[in-house]
């Protein structure tokens, strides 16, 4: 997947959101072309709705979040909740964030482990005159399974070595969009 991420300029820990949502479309085209991964889901879920309820919007954005830990889940919600509180706090205001939970490992299966990618985008608007008041909230949520074909890792290992010298810990680090105090586009 360093590879492939490599190869698609994606690098999630130091590139700008805008960046982000340009090349992942290339990174998953990458990781699909790679031998040693087999695509078991790629779907989208898009909605809309008009309300001021943003839990309505955490509740659903969370809920597609299903292989991702607990703690990653409330930190999610409090980066929604942020931007709610941002937008509908204005007389006047409309956000974009993209949100990327790069990979979550799931080793359940020590035969065939699975990994995850998620690519989420969000859109607020508020808009109070006085007389009549919009609300309007979007989310649009990417989601991508992949099983590790570990039998064919093993196989080719000493090829696949020749490509990339990284560690599964420095990958993830690499891959995972930072926690920093003064980047609230995003969630680790």
């Amino acid at each position: 997947m360093n590879h492939a991420q490599k190869r698609s300029n994606f690098h999630p820990a130091s590139s700008p959101p805008e960046d982000l949502y340009e090349r992942y479309n290339d990174y998953i085209t990458e990781v699909d072309d790679t031998p040693f991964f087999h695509l078991e889901k790629h779907d989208y879920v898009k909605q809309t709705f008009y309300s001021k309820d943003y839990n309505k919007l955490i509740d659903q954005v969370v809920s597609l979040y299903d292989s991702v830990s607990a703690g990653d889940q409330e930190k999610l919600k409090e980066d929604i909740t942020d931007m709610a509180k941002s937008v509908f706090g204005e007389s006047k205001s409309e956000q974009w964030r993209n949100l990327f939970s790069q990979s979550t490992i799931d080793f359940s299966n020590l035969s065939r482990p699975r990994v995850f990618i998620y690519y989420t985008t969000l859109y607020m608007r508020h808009e109070e005159d006085g007389k009549s008041e919009v609300n309007e909230q979007e989310y649009m949520v990417h989601r991508t399974e992949y099983a590790v074909l570990s039998d064919l890792i093993h196989a080719y290992a000493n090829e696949l070595a020749s490509l990339d010298k990284t560690s599964v810990d420095d990958w993830l680090d690499d891959s995972t969009t930072p926690e920093k105090e003064d980047a609230a586009l995003c969630f680790k």
